[in-house]
């Protein structure tokens, strides 16, 4: 039975993607930065900006066939408002966090495992977030070095690219002439769901001969208007 961790299993995607791999007959450990005493088999305290927290939570770790990053942070300011902390926090989130944490955990990584990330179609169209924008623009440029790095560890890296995912809690936040601004630069008229996202990141995990990709979920708003 492989192993994966899920790191931010709380969220929509993470949930999601629980809910696949679990179908599949995979072993799902999650983890949550909300509660800093958690510790159960399937559930581990980890908060990417605290690197104490990820050595901690690896020696209660096995072996692992997969890890999968879901955690994020949505985007909330434009430049105009935009603070040296929330822009911390964004790198820290997307970037930093995992980064250290693969690090960190290359030592439990089984040979022909799989890394995937969740960047996004802001790496590659921009976001009223700057911020936001540039945090998944360097998990896509991460993907890309660490495939090239690991491949001498046979463990394969990727990301998936959505754009904005329906009932998550920026797509319910957002109003309805900015979810309409959305969907005129999607040709397939629809937002993709965590579903989708789940099922891509499962195909990207499942496919041996795929790495260092970014896989567009976005029904063409990667290349839309």
């Amino acid at each position: 039975m492989d192993t994966i961790l899920i790191v931010g299993m709380n969220g929509a995607i993470g949930k999601a993607v629980n809910t696949v791999f679990s179908e599949n007959g995979m072993r799902c450990i999650g983890t949550s930065s909300r509660h800093p005493k958690l510790d159960t088999t399937n559930m581990l305290y980890l908060d990417l900006e605290d690197h104490d927290s990820i050595l901690a939570a690896q020696k209660h770790l096995p072996m692992l066939n997969g890890i999968v990053f879901c955690a994020g942070l949505a985007p909330h300011h434009s430049l105009k408002d935009t603070t040296v902390a929330h822009h911390a926090k964004m790198m820290n989130i997307h970037v930093n966090g995992p980064l250290f944490t693969i690090q960190c955990l290359l030592k439990k990584m089984k040979k022909g495992s799989s890394i995937i990330f969740i960047s996004s179609v802001a790496a590659y169209k921009g976001s009223y977030d700057p911020s936001y924008s540039i945090a998944k623009g360097a998990v896509s440029g991460m993907t890309k070095t660490l495939a090239r790095e690991l491949s001498v560890a046979s463990i394969r890296v990727n990301a998936i690219a959505p754009g904005l995912v329906s009932g998550t809690p920026v797509h319910k936040k957002m109003t309805p002439d900015f979810k309409e601004r959305h969907l005129r630069d999607i040709l397939t008229k629809e937002f993709c769901t965590a579903k989708d996202c789940a099922e891509a990141i499962y195909f990207l995990y499942t496919q041996k001969q795929i790495t260092g990709q970014v896989l567009h979920i976005n029904g063409g708003q990667y290349f839309g208007n």
